[in-house]
């Protein structure tokens, strides 16, 4: 959308179980860039989510949420950022819409202390194993329904 700056989502980011410096907060502030397209992201992508980031207070995460993969590249740039980045890879919903990947940088990793993603595997029918991303705080998951996380 013309003057959104490349952000599609803000808000903040309630994680069950994580301290709060302000009791009144809540949550952790987040931007969100959401990229549809089916090429992988790059360091432009993230380079321009620094960008939407700008005016952000320095606690603000900003996400690269796609439904493709990432260059080493992307990588090596969300790492080498002094702001919280995340990247998110999520299947597309026609798909199952599933995380596959979630990696965040140090900086956003203080303020993420305790959170972790972690594969998560089952035997589907016919003995075929299945595995899911979750993500787990304090080695407890949190589902997408519940408030308060699950043991794994």
């Amino acid at each position: 959308m013309p003057g959104d700056r490349g952000i599609d989502l803000r808000g903040t980011w309630d994680i069950p179980g994580l301290p709060k410096e302000d009791p009144n907060s809540s949550g952790i502030p987040i931007v969100v860039s959401c990229k549809a397209h089916k090429l992988t992201s790059g360091p432009v992508q993230i380079r321009e989510l620094e960008g939407a980031l700008g005016s952000s207070s320095q606690d603000t995460i900003g996400i690269l949420a796609t439904i493709s993969s990432c260059t080493r590249g992307a990588i090596s740039q969300m790492l080498l950022s002094r702001r919280p980045l995340a990247y998110c890879y999520v299947k597309p919903y026609a798909d199952g819409g599933q995380l596959q990947q979630f990696v965040w940088n140090s900086a956003a990793g203080i303020l993420l202390q305790g959170l972790e993603a972690k594969m998560r595997y089952s035997v589907g029918k016919g003995e075929e194993i299945k595995g899911e991303m979750v993500l787990t705080f304090n080695g407890k998951a949190f589902s997408r329904n519940a408030r308060k996380p699950k043991e794994i």
